[in-house]
């Protein structure tokens, strides 16, 4: 058997003295897709941004191509592999699409990879990122985070605030992507239409812990399984 991409264990971690996760584990195998599901406020992007180091655990640990990376600072992180797009998307606006994509890889002498993927940023290239649409401006985001060429990929509600079919586009875009480049995937997302043409499984967390998990098949054979999930 492969050796996991990213194992958490009994991860503790919060805001200030608050507690959001609460002794959540998790193992994530090499090219797979899992998405991350529950009600607002479980930990969910809490969870992605103690991966990326944003936020320091209290308790537990998290292990990277078998190495530990709990503690370590985001940038050694990045480093090693993981990249992240925020919820939001937070591009520079005042930066042209360009300069965006190479804060990506800052040795890169171009942004030939992203643009391969995402050519309508190539038309752009020149524009401020902060005159894109919202959809252009998410991939944008993704193209930035790609550019670093991550073997792991985390990615904060990706379809917020952009019309169905660029949503859809953009998960066709993210499965060649990880097709290509045997990209791994932990997606944090609202869109069940997302979810399902992305995932090969799903988790669903509940007050900091995992509580429960389904392969993509059965939640496409039974879509009464993520209400009954996401309602307790």
């Amino acid at each position: 058997m492969p050796e996991p991409c990213l194992i958490l264990g009994d991860l503790v971690a919060g805001y200030g003295g608050g507690i959001v996760l609460d002794g959540l584990s998790l193992t994530v195998a090499p090219g797979e897709a899992l998405a991350l599901l529950g009600r607002n406020g479980v930990g969910k992007t809490t969870l992605l941004k103690t991966i990326m180091g944003l936020i320091k655990p209290k308790a537990g640990e998290i292990r990277f191509r078998g190495h530990r990376i709990d503690g370590r600072p985001p940038f050694e992180i990045a480093r090693a592999g993981i990249g992240y797009v925020p919820q939001g998307r937070e591009v520079f606006g005042a930066l042209t699409v360009e300069e965006n994509l190479l804060l990506g890889d800052l040795k890169a002498a171009d942004a030939a990879l992203a643009y391969a993927y995402f050519p309508a940023l190539a038309a752009k290239r020149r524009d401020p990122a902060g005159r894109l649409s919202g959809g252009q401006q998410q991939q944008l985001a993704i193209g930035r985070a790609l550019m670093m060429r991550p073997a792991l990929l985390l990615l904060d509600e990706p379809s917020e605030g952009i019309q169905p079919s660029i949503v859809a586009e953009i998960a066709g875009i993210l499965g060649r992507i990880m097709r290509d480049q045997g990209l791994t995937l932990l997606l944090v997302e609202q869109n069940i239409a997302m979810v399902l043409a992305l995932s090969t499984r799903a988790v669903f967390i509940d007050h900091g812990r995992v509580v429960g998990e389904a392969t993509a098949a059965a939640l496409k054979a039974d879509p009464d399984l993520i209400e009954r999930h996401l309602t307790l």
